[in-house]
């Protein structure tokens, strides 16, 4: 059975004295992530743990508990509430949390969650493989120091590759980047009216997931992109994708009227050509459309 990893996090800026803050779940894909639900919060902060759960809701109508691999958020997502729904509703997750959050240590006192990983080392991780009570929750924990700082993660259950499965939170970062001034230019909108918002965040969904799947079909899977020196790719799926598309609709159309309606061909999720086998995300249809 395919399974999701999906990845919830906001992206915002401003327009004038506006502030737009939306609040995305997405699903990881090919080092990016594609975005299937998002909700603009009436707000410039974080969003509260009934927004999240609103959310999910709307997400599990369309891709049942059993079906989500993991879900992947920072720490600005937590919450009791939040993450007792979550347990209650089987959707397994590994959630970074902060370092002061209260943890039960080995004496059964209360101390500081940075305190169990005090001892990791630059490039250590470490993970309890015994549920420790965490901000009065009974979960597994998990950390890993970089030369950016100790990273700490907690799950209800399959702790071994907890703190690994976190970093594919990165893909919605990517996503953002690609929404935003390395790709469509968001935030350049004058758009303020949330309905309108809604709708052309529908319209960048399926344009970022066409710009992937395109990329996808001309090159293959991101892992198998060849290297430059510095060990990544020259560029990545989405970018290769965004390229030749633009190529395609730019100066004489008649010249590249068969590239694009190929390139429009692997929009659908019925089509299989060189290079390109992929398990579609779940389809749906946006509420805003």
């Amino acid at each position: 059975m395919q399974t999701y990893t999906l990845c919830l996090d906001r992206t915002n800026w401003q327009h004038g004295q506006k502030d737009i803050n939306f609040l995305v779940l997405s699903i990881a894909w090919e080092g990016c992530s594609i975005p299937i639900f998002w909700e603009l919060l009436p707000k410039k902060s974080n969003s509260n743990s009934q927004e999240r759960i609103d959310l999910m809701i709307r997400c599990l109508e369309v891709i049942p508990a059993d079906k989500i691999e993991c879900l992947l958020a920072d720490r600005e997502f937590i919450g009791i509430k939040w993450f007792q729904w979550l347990m209650d509703n089987n959707i397994r997750f590994r959630l970074r949390i902060k370092g002061n959050t209260p943890v039960i240590g080995n004496s059964g006192k209360q101390i500081k969650a940075w305190q169990l990983f005090s001892h990791l080392r630059i490039g250590c991780q470490e993970t309890w493989m015994t549920r420790r009570t965490v901000a009065g929750l009974s979960l597994h924990i998990g950390a890993h120091r970089s030369l950016k700082g100790l990273l700490i993660v907690v799950s209800p259950n399959q702790p071994d590759n907890m703190v690994k499965d976190y970093y594919r939170r990165w893909s919605i970062e990517v996503l953002f980047a690609n929404l935003k001034s390395h790709g469509f230019d968001l935030e350049s909108t004058h758009i303020t009216d949330p309905e309108k918002l809604k709708k052309l965040m529908a319209v960048m969904a399926i344009a970022v997931l066409w710009c992937l799947r395109v990329g996808h079909w001309k090159h293959g899977p991101y892992n198998q992109l060849p290297l430059l020196s510095h060990w990544r790719p020259e560029k990545c799926l989405f970018r290769y994708g965004l390229d030749l598309l633009r190529r395609s609709l730019k100066n004489d159309f008649t010249r590249q009227e068969r590239l694009f309606f190929e390139l429009l061909q692997v929009l659908s999720p019925t089509y299989i050509g060189e290079h390109y086998k992929v398990v579609s995300p779940p389809s749906f249809r946006p509420e805003c459309l």
